[in-house]
């Protein structure tokens, strides 16, 4: 059995040597506190997880977030991780999400969302979807506040909302793929 103080010596020496320590990614479920400290990338380069509003980004390495400048390095980032043969590829292929979009008619910056966020604001999006789709045949909701409160709009089973309407339209503030 390891000791704290070896583990901690472990941790701090694979630090200092230029080793990777990685944790597992976490879910977390409504209500159950609050969510891992997130981070986000463009292209690579560290950004504020407050502005993936503006790009083109998944969450699939949660509580990373990648982004991209463009739709199309978007796709292509994607086919080359989801490419054949590739280790976990036909799980990440399977992994259910929804992807959300800043205007109406699947139109400007997108997230594909995997998980669960009690705070949109948390990563730029809060009061900012107007479209989504949800696939591989996956159901859940939006809510218009923040840890689940308010009105709820459900979706389900491979929806396409090219417009979520004027009553909803840009109003949600946390999310619960499921």
């Amino acid at each position: 059995m390891f000791s704290r103080r070896g583990i901690a010596v472990s941790i701090a020496l694979a630090t200092l040597i230029g080793g990777v320590v990685v944790a597992p990614p976490v879910s977390i479920a409504a209500g159950t506190g609050p969510e891992p400290a997130l981070s986000a990338d463009l292209e690579g380069t560290p950004i504020a997880p407050t502005s993936v509003s503006s790009w083109y980004c998944h969450d699939l390495d949660y509580p990373r977030i990648h982004c991209f400048r463009t739709a199309s390095a978007f796709a292509a980032a994607m086919s080359v991780r989801i490419s054949p043969g590739r280790p976990g590829a036909a799980a990440l292929s399977s992994t259910p999400y929804v992807i959300v979009y800043r205007d109406a008619t699947y139109a400007g910056p997108f997230l594909s969302i995997s998980q669960a966020y009690d705070n949109l604001a948390s990563i730029g999006w809060n009061d900012m979807i107007s479209s989504f789709k949800a696939l591989n045949s996956l159901s859940g909701h939006f809510a218009v506040d923040a840890s689940n409160g308010g009105s709820h709009y459900a979706f389900c089973c491979n929806n396409q909302v090219p417009y979520v309407g004027d009553a909803w339209n840009d109003v949600f503030s946390s999310v619960y793929p499921s």
